[in-house]
């Protein structure tokens, strides 16, 4: 009940219906409306997610509400390239889980592994959320169930699976018990919880959002939206910290100030020396977000400040890679100065920033609002995404979009 009546006030206070509008050589025929969601057995309204894909081209994601007809607990779902839907699991939101804001993860075994942020039991209101496993058929194991205490709760993230199966994540709440800042956790592949660290809400970092990223030794990085120390931000402008491979310590590699970004929170991008890539929702020249890089040294450099014109404001989701080092990520606000709904950007070391995507108000509402999830690029360099709401051919539910020439 708590959960239906969120989305319902979530969906009454998105009243405007958005199209697509393309810059940067982009035409409207290279914008694809995959899948929309109908709010029913298939899922509805994905947020804070992402897609994955597999050799054959299909892709993977997460509903976090509709699904099963009692709950609207969220879904797990295959799309093909064509735009044919499979659910592979509903949630029930008892012991199995409730609510997977975080996309999935494919494990070595070839199995997915995600997260539920709530359900599964623990001494939090819904449940303190899950650790799960799902196989390629919709076959669903729950591998922890968080109790609320020092292991964490409310885990948000996407998780991170090294070559042996071990999973690696993030809870956003509880941990210490005075701060409940949230925590950095392991889970062995045999289901052992080990918490690598909790977070005490100073110099350490509060609220950790973002996925935890690997290099090629097998080092984590992840980010804190709070804390640092760092004055100009009320709580701190958060932090950029690293697990050591084998290791239970964390050490933190850079504390944010006004001008790197404030409240990082999205996904981050690794380069093969070491430089880490991410965005901040706040801060930066003009307090409306940053893209920013951060080095092995801890050392850091604004590469963009948002402008809140057709560039757009306040990116939430971090940013993907393609490979060729071009990053790809969305802003929440911004764009057209009537709707202030979003952009879609890429940003090159070479080229500098370019805003390929800026959404506006229109009466037909071909498309939706889509601040929310990261972003998937092929390697034939078509963009993926899903937006939560939208009119017309996405639909009020969300749906499944893809930017650039069809496969």
């Amino acid at each position: 009940m708590i959960a239906m009546s969120f989305r319902q006030g979530y969906l009454a206070a998105l009243t405007v219906a958005f199209v697509i509008v393309f810059g940067s050589g982009a035409s409207a025929e290279q914008f694809h409306v995959l899948h929309a969601f109908q709010g029913g057995s298939d899922g509805a309204t994905p947020r804070f997610s992402n897609l994955i894909e597999d050799k054959q081209g299909n892709l993977y994601g997460t509903t976090n509400f509709g699904g099963d007809a009692t709950c609207q607990c969220g879904a797990v779902f295959e799309l093909t390239p064509s735009g044919a839907e499979s659910v592979l699991y509903r949630f029930t939101g008892g012991s199995d889980g409730a609510q997977p804001y975080a996309g999935l993860e494919k494990g070595p075994d070839g199995n997915f592994y995600g997260t539920t942020t709530q359900g599964g039991g623990g001494s939090c209101t819904g449940g303190c959320g899950t650790v799960f496993r799902i196989t390629p058929a919709g076959v669903e194991t729950v591998l922890y169930r968080f109790a609320g205490g020092t292991d964490g709760s409310f885990p948000f993230s996407r998780l991170h699976a090294d070559k042996h199966g071990n999973l690696f994540g993030t809870t956003l709440k509880d941990g210490d018990p005075s701060c409940a800042c949230g925590t950095v956790f392991e889970l062995a592949s045999d289901g052992t919880e080990t918490v690598l660290h909790i977070f005490a809400g100073g110099s350490d970092g509060a609220s950790p959002q973002s996925p935890l990223v690997a290099d090629e030794n097998g080092n984590l990085f992840g980010s804190t939206s709070k804390g640092g120390g760092n004055s100009g931000c009320g709580f701190g402008c958060g932090t950029i910290y690293e697990v050591a491979a084998h290791n239970t310590h964390v050490s933190i590699l850079h504390a944010l100030s006004y001008g790197d970004g404030q409240l990082p929170s999205g996904a981050m991008v690794i380069d093969a020396s070491g430089n880490l890539y991410a965005t901040a929702m706040g801060g930066g020249d003009q307090g409306l977000g940053t893209v920013f890089k951060v080095m092995p040294n801890g050392g850091s450099t604004t590469l963009y400040s948002f402008k809140g014109g057709f560039d757009g404001k306040a990116p939430a989701t971090g940013v993907t890679g393609d490979g060729q080092g071009n990053l790809y990520g969305t802003t929440q606000q911004g764009g057209d100065a009537h709707c202030q709904c979003g952009t879609i950007f890429t940003f090159n070391a070479t080229t500098g920033f370019t805003s390929l995507h800026v959404f506006h108000t229109t009466p037909k509402g071909a498309a939706g609002y889509s601040a929310e999830n990261a972003l998937h690029v092929d390697k034939h360099g078509r963009i993926y995404g899903m937006l939560s709401y939208g009119r017309g051919k996405c639909s009020q539910n969300g749906c499944v979009i893809a930017v650039g020439n069809p496969r």
